[in-house]
């Protein structure tokens, strides 16, 4: 995992990645939105008072020829 960040720096951060030609996957969580997340600690995401989208952002080196359809993760 290389960084969690909220939108939109989420969005341009993976962007950037791939376009270094890196595999990108990102995981997206909505704070106070999922039921399973309520017992999890938030606190650091809370702070914003608002219900921003949040996401873990997990990078590898790209392979060579790789189409950029195909499933990375």
């Amino acid at each position: 995992m290389r960084t969690t960040i909220g939108e939109p720096r989420l969005s341009e951060i993976a962007e950037n990645y791939r376009a270094m030609g890196h595999e990108v996957f990102v995981e997206y969580f909505q704070v106070g939105k999922s039921e399973s997340q309520q017992s999890a600690c938030t606190t650091c995401f809370d702070t914003s008072g608002t219900s921003q989208v949040w996401g873990s952002i997990y990078v590898r080196p790209g392979k060579p020829g790789q189409a950029k359809d195909e499933e990375l993760f």
